[in-house]
């Protein structure tokens, strides 16, 4: 039998350990709610309206941000109850990388896209991303295919350069996933991000079809911020992602969740993803 004080010790520890681990775990959804999911993220948007977002590059100091492209992001309900959440991008290389030691005169309009399929329960079904040159019907220069098995998010990489297909960047991998889990492309933002508050915290996957990289992000709500939005300021929620060495940050209008700006770092420069307000029609109130 061990001594009455290393008994008292070890009881203290575990005491200690356990509320460690309440709250981290279990508080935060009991005191801020809990936070966002692919369920909560679907039936939020029930629209079925293209949404159109600009593609920015920051400018140097005293200049404003130069657009480089544009992307369509779409969501749809099928009578099978899964949601179809599709994008359609395309990048001006030339404009992307000018002002950077990797400027060239001339460049290649890039395309790129997303289809992620999320089931009746709110479950990651597959996703597919891609990327390809504008008008080159030699096909795809880079694609990742995702699909959940068990468990697990099973992830391919293939390329049309013969390393993109090695064990170095291509080939599969499996990432460990979390029932309704957010699974995120880069360059397709989320329409919402419904339910946020200052000190959530989350996991979720994210997709990079320009990197062929798929990488486990650490999200959480870091404070309230005010930005310029559609030339007037909005209070936003600000969303820090941690992915490896690097941080992105998504602007989320409280209330209805409307994601409005999306920073994603890439390479030498950084992308903001703007939501293009939309125009009212004559019969808009």
């Amino acid at each position: 039998m061990p001594h009455r004080l290393v008994s008292v010790a070890i009881l203290l520890g575990w005491a200690v350990a356990s509320v460690a681990l309440l709250r981290r775990d279990v508080l935060p959804d009991w005191l801020i709610g809990p936070p966002p999911n692919m369920r909560t993220v679907v039936d939020a948007d029930a629209r079925e309206v293209p949404t159109r977002w600009a593609i920015l590059v920051a400018g140097q100091a005293g200049k404003d941000p130069r657009q480089v492209g544009q992307i369509t992001t779409t969501s749809h309900r099928r009578p099978d109850g899964d949601t179809a959440m599709q994008s359609d991008a395309y990048i001006d290389s030339a404009a992307l990388l000018k002002d950077t030691p990797f400027a060239a005169a001339g460049g290649d309009r890039i395309k790129i896209g997303g289809d992620f399929v999320v089931d009746a329960v709110g479950d990651l079904n597959h996703f597919r991303a891609w990327v390809r040159q504008d008008g080159d019907g030699s096909g795809e220069l880079l694609s990742l295919t995702g699909q959940i098995r068990g468990n697990n998010l099973e992830v391919s990489v293939r390329g049309a350069l013969p390393l993109l297909n090695g064990p170095i960047l291509g080939g599969t991998r499996t990432l460990p996933y979390r029932p309704k889990g957010l699974v995120q492309n880069e360059l397709g933002p989320l329409d919402r991000m419904p339910g946020l508050q200052v000190g959530q915290r989350w996991e979720s996957q994210v997709v990079n079809p320009m990197t062929g990289r798929v990488q486990t992000g650490q999200a959480r709500v870091v404070r309230k911020f005010a930005i310029t939005w559609d030339s007037n300021p909005v209070n936003t929620l600000e969303v820090e992602t941690t992915l490896g060495l690097t941080r992105a940050r998504t602007w989320v209008r409280p209330g209805d969740g409307l994601v409005l700006r999306q920073e994603v770092p890439l390479g030498p420069v950084n992308l903001l993803l703007e939501r293009i307000p939309e125009t009212p029609t004559k019969n808009s109130p």
